[in-house]
């Protein structure tokens, strides 16, 4: 099991740790346009979790807004609105996950099950290459955490397959982050935490 102490900190937590994640992805892509694209896609992802946002006139500008302050401004894309000053952005009414007893695969979480059936609809791209690539890539490190030891690629495949009721396939020259290289990143996110955990305990005393 992974303790909260031993995440990464959410920066809007209404939009779960898969958002974040993404978000993240986002950032690395080098190519300015593919990067604008993916942001483009997971911004109306965003929407569709939040449903409540769009009870607000300018509710498209505000989902812009936490997607900056989620990457910690770090961002750098086409946006149709001025990137927000650091701290403007502000929380979004929380989202109701009243149905998720009705998930498929509850180690996924009904964030990423949004994600994998906005993507399925989307016209094939570039940008939908990225981002279904982040998403299986996700997809596999929410496996690992849920199943210390190992994961079958192939898994992450079939269940990519079945939550996009088969309208999303990875092609077979798909290459997944390597299954290691995984564990040894988790390893040293949970070693800081815990490090960073035993100096603030050492300065109280």
């Amino acid at each position: 099991m992974e303790y909260n102490t031993q995440r990464e900190l959410m920066i809007i937590s209404e939009y779960g740790r898969n958002v974040q994640k993404l978000i993240q992805e986002i950032v690395k892509i080098e190519d300015r346009e593919r990067r604008t694209k993916a942001a483009h896609i997971l911004v109306n992802t965003m929407a569709s979790l939040h449903q409540g946002s769009k009870d607000y006139s300018d509710y498209k500008q505000k989902l812009w807004d936490h997607l900056h302050a989620i990457s910690e401004y770090t961002l750098d894309v086409d946006g149709p609105f001025p990137t927000p000053e650091k701290d403007e952005a502000f929380k979004p009414d929380q989202v109701s996950y009243t149905q998720t007893q009705h998930l498929k695969y509850r180690y996924y979480g009904r964030n990423l099950e949004q994600m994998i059936k906005n993507a399925a609809e989307l016209e094939e791209s570039e940008a939908k290459t990225y981002m279904v690539a982040m998403i299986a890539n996700t997809m596999k490190k929410l496996y690992l955490t849920w199943n210390k030891d190992t994961v079958n690629d192939d898994v992450i495949r079939e269940h990519l397959s079945v939550l996009s009721e088969g309208k999303i396939q990875l092609s077979e020259d798909f290459v997944f982050e390597d299954t290691s290289e995984m564990m040894k990143n988790k390893q040293k996110v949970s070693k800081n935490r815990g490090g960073s955990k035993k100096k603030k305990i050492k300065r109280r005393h």
